[in-house]
């Protein structure tokens, strides 16, 4: 069985177990750190597609009317936006991954220590 090798009153940014049988450690990020991460990559990553739109729009409807813009700014503009939403889908696939990890560890109940 795994057991939490740290207090569960200690403050720290990241929980260890150790298995009793083999001595396998494990570093699992915190719940508060999961929520934090899920929320700011959320909210980046709607901004970032909102940024992507506005750009992406203006710069088709420049192409499609004749509209005069500069292609180079807009360009760099939708660049910049497609790698904020790149960054922002990363960090909600880094709070997803682990909290799928923290929930396969925690959900077995830890022997009481000897």
């Amino acid at each position: 069985m795994v057991q939490q090798a740290t207090a569960p009153d200690e403050m720290e940014s990241s929980d260890t177990y150790v298995c009793e049988h083999c001595g396998h450690s494990v570093t699992l990020p915190s719940t508060l750190m999961l929520v934090s991460q899920f929320v700011s990559g959320t909210a980046s990553a709607l901004f970032a597609a909102y940024l992507f739109i506005v750009k992406l729009s203006l710069v088709m409807t420049a192409m499609q009317f004749g509209k005069p813009v500069t292609f180079g700014q807009e360009t760099a503009l939708l660049l910049v936006a497609t790698l904020f939403l790149i960054g922002g889908g990363f960090i909600l696939y880094q709070a997803i991954t682990g909290w799928s990890l923290r929930r396969k560890y925690v959900t077995s109940k830890p022997s009481p220590r000897q």
